[in-house]
């Protein structure tokens, strides 16, 4: 009997005194973490009562709108500055070539002067001398 009485307090020294002293400070880390959560949890349902889903919605969709006509609103200006960048471009190179297709007619006349003259001179000594050939004939 005697070594049972023994062998009960060696266990309690070994054995059970901490052990029951790991079950306390988990004990008190529960608690300490149970009434955080619970303060956590008022503040969430006050919040959460300010700020019903209805109005989260609507205010979620007037910023998702927002940020949709502003992307609008920049495409469209980029847009307007390619179109009037090209349109310049289009302007500038339309003015070079009426320059060029008006040098090319002048061009083109002078030589098709020069060729109706001497076409002309041609014809005029073909028709001279047609004409003399008859003559002295």
């Amino acid at each position: 009997m005697a070594s049972f009485i023994l062998f009960l307090i060696v266990m309690k020294l070994a054995f059970f005194d901490p052990i029951k002293n790991i079950i306390q400070t988990r004990e008190k880390a529960i608690a300490a973490n149970l009434s955080k959560s619970h303060i956590a949890l008022g503040k969430f349902g006050e919040s959460a009562e300010n700020e019903n889903p209805v109005h989260i919605i609507r205010k979620s969709r007037l910023e998702a709108q927002e940020i949709i006509s502003k992307a609008v609103s920049e495409s469209n200006k980029e847009r307007q500055e390619m179109v009037n960048r090209e349109l310049k471009n289009i302007k500038n190179n339309t003015g070079k070539g009426v320059i060029e297709l008006e040098k090319e007619t002048r061009g083109i006349l002078m030589n098709l002067d020069e060729h109706v003259a001497q076409l002309s001179k041609e014809a005029l000594n073909k028709l001279m001398s047609e004409l003399n050939a008859h003559a002295t004939a």
